[in-house]
C-alpha cells in the first residue's frame, strides 16, 4: 500500500500498524498519522489503500498492515508519531497494539509501542495519541526481551 508521495521522492518509509488482539479491536474510522524525526516531520498523511471502496479492510483485529510513504527528504532518527482517527463508521474504536517504522535508505527500524485504545468511550477518551519510543528501545536488552 503506497501512500500519496511529495515531488521528486527519494526516501522511503515502510510503516507496519499492528491493531490488537482484543475483541472489537479494529475501526472503521479514518485513519491519519505524522512521523517526528531529528531532521523534520513527514506532515500528516492519511493511512488508506490504493483501491477505493476497500478501506474496510484496514486496521482489523489481530491484523498488521504495511504502507510505503515516500518524502523527498530523510527524517533523521525517528522519535515519535502522532497517530489518530476521525471516529467515523459504525465501529470507530480503535486498540493500537503497535507502529514499526523502518527507514529504507538507512535500514534502521524504530518501534512505537501504544496497547492502548484510541476510543471517546474507552480509557481516557482519546482518539489521538503522540507515542514516543521508550527509552530501552532499541538497546540489546530491549531487544532481546521482546524475543
Amino acid at each position: 500500500m503506497h501512500l500519496p508521495s511529495t515531488a521528486s521522492s527519494s526516501h522511503k518509509y515502510q510503516i507496519t500498524i499492528t491493531t490488537g488482539v482484543w475483541r472489537n479491536s479494529g475501526t472503521t474510522a479514518k485513519v491519519a498519522m505524522e512521523i517526528y524525526g531529528t531532521d523534520g516531520s513527514s506532515g500528516i498523511f492519511q493511512l488508506h489503500l490504493d483501491e477505493p471502496g476497500v478501506d474496510n479492510f484496514l486496521f482489523t483485529r489481530a491484523n498488521s498492515d504495511v504502507f510505503v510513504l515516500n518524502l523527498s527528504q530523510p527524517l533523521g532518527a525517528i522519535q515519535a508519531v502522532r497517530i489518530g482517527h476521525d471516529n467515523s463508521g459504525e465501529s470507530p474504536s480503535w486498540f493500537l497494539e503497535e507502529i514499526v517504522v523502518f527507514d529504507e535508505q538507512m535500514n534502521k527500524s524504530w518501534t512505537f509501542t501504544s496497547s492502548q485504545w484510541l476510543a471517546l468511550e474507552r480509557d481516557d477518551g482519546r482518539i489521538e495519541r503522540v507515542i514516543e519510543q521508550a527509552p530501552n528501545e532499541g538497546t540489546f536488552r530491549h531487544e532481546l526481551l521482546k524475543r
